[in-house]
Parts: C-alpha cells; sequence; structure tokens
C-alpha cells in the first residue's frame, strides 16, 4: 500500500466527519484522537483569550502543519498579519504559526507531548503551550520550558468543569 499524503487524508470523504482530530505520521499512517466537549470549550476559552490579548493577528483551531514527525494539527494557533500574508493561501503550513498550543488530554503522554513540542519549533513556532483543563499552561520557548509567555504575557483561562 502506498504512503499516504495529507492530500490523500483531505480527500477522503469517509474520514470527514469523524468525531476525532486527525494527523499524519511521517511514515505516512493515519494517527486519529477522540475529541470531547471539555476538550472542545477550552479550545473556545484559548481563542478567545489570544483575540483578546494579541489583537494584531489571528487566533485558530486546528491547522495542519507539515513537521518532522508528520502533519502535526495543534488545537489552537496564533499566527501574525505577516505570517498570514506569507501563508494566507496555504492548504497545509510548512511553516508554524508563531504560537502552538495542545490541550492536553488524559490520552498524551509526557513523551508525545515533548515530541509535538520539538515538531513545532523545528517548523519554526516562536512558542508552544501545553494547557490543562484546569486552565494551567506550560510555556515553551525553543530553548525549553519557561514560565511565562513573552509574546502574550499575563494570558489566563479558566478551568473547565
Amino acid at each position: 500500500m502506498p504512503t499516504l499524503q495529507w492530500s490523500d487524508v483531505v480527500a477522503d470523504k469517509s474520514l470527514a466527519n469523524l468525531p476525532y482530530k486527525i494527523e499524519l505520521s511521517s511514515a505516512g499512517k493515519i494517527e486519529m484522537t477522540p475529541t470531547f466537549f471539555p476538550h472542545g470549550r477550552m479550545a473556545a476559552r484559548l481563542i478567545a483569550a489570544l483575540s483578546r490579548a494579541l489583537p494584531a493577528g489571528e487566533a485558530a483551531p486546528e491547522i495542519a502543519i507539515q513537521t518532522n514527525i508528520g502533519i502535526r494539527v495543534p488545537d489552537v494557533c496564533w499566527y501574525s498579519a505577516e505570517f498570514l500574508a506569507r501563508h494566507g493561501k496555504d492548504d497545509t503550513l510548512t511553516e508554524a504559526p508563531e504560537i502552538c498550543a495542545e490541550i492536553v488530554s488524559a490520552s498524551n503522554s509526557e513523551a508525545e507531548m515533548r515530541a509535538k513540542v520539538r515538531a513545532y519549533f523545528g517548523a519554526g513556532a516562536k512558542e508552544v503551550w501545553l494547557v490543562e483543563l484546569d486552565g494551567s499552561i506550560r510555556f515553551f520557548a525553543p530553548a525549553g520550558e519557561v514560565a511565562a509567555s513573552a509574546l502574550c504575557p499575563g494570558v489566563k483561562l479558566a478551568p473547565v468543569n
């Protein structure tokens, strides 16, 4: 069987309405993560917080990014107007937006999340955030974990109960 490309996944109508976040490994294997309501609620809160704090750009959910570990789809991204000018017509990004955020689920291992952090930085992200349902955020810069975001200082999220 030939290796799947992201364009194959996007074109496959049988995958269009699945209740999963779909990613593609570097080996061309489809990886699916189930979605659930609290996760979606936290994504909405994060988009709202980024939109309020950083109005010179846009916050958006689930954007496909080509990384060294395959196509990865952060739960939320924030990108500047300059980034949008460079990539606004791209179907799949080859450069990561400035902020890539993953909402951590019980099914995510620390190793998996660390791999995604490295992959987003490898694709050019400036910051990666790991967000918990209790509203806490772990911030990462290319050199490692940091106490706060340099791009969005003071960001706060209410917990999802």
